[in-house]
């Protein structure tokens, strides 16, 4: 799904100029239903997973991706159609933004699957328009 939102805010970013449109990554966040999948699919893997983030200070509560999404809107200047990373060491941010532009893989770059991607959305929410 984070590769969906990349491709998706870079291409909307371009369709729609006068707006600001970003990605971001509010961390890891293993509370979450995102994260029950992998659970029901390997408990033990899972929870492996979830400790050793937790022991590197990679994953974070529910609370503080909350707060990132905050930080990211109150942020006076963005640039649009970029994607941005939390900046942290733990929970805490290491610089005053808390966020830091990111550079994307070659797939997320991709116009090709980023225009298929617009497509299919398009088909899918159509009938609800």
């Amino acid at each position: 799904s984070k590769l969906c939102n990349i491709l998706f805010a870079r291409l909307a970013a371009q369709k729609y100029p006068d707006l600001t449109i970003v990605s971001f990554n509010p961390g890891f966040i293993p509370s979450t239903g995102l994260f029950q999948s992998l659970k029901k699919e390997n408990w033990i893997k899972a929870q492996a997973l979830v400790c050793i983030a937790w022991a590197a200070g990679y994953s974070v509560p529910v609370e503080v991706g909350g707060e990132r999404l905050v930080q990211m809107i109150e942020r006076p200047t963005l640039k649009t159609g970029a994607y941005y990373c939390p900046c942290t060491v733990g929970s805490k941010a290491v610089d005053e933004k808390g966020f830091s532009e990111t550079s994307v893989s070659n797939e997320a770059s991709d116009p090709v699957v980023a225009e298929t991607l617009w497509r299919k959305t398009l088909e899918l929410v159509k009938p609800f328009l």
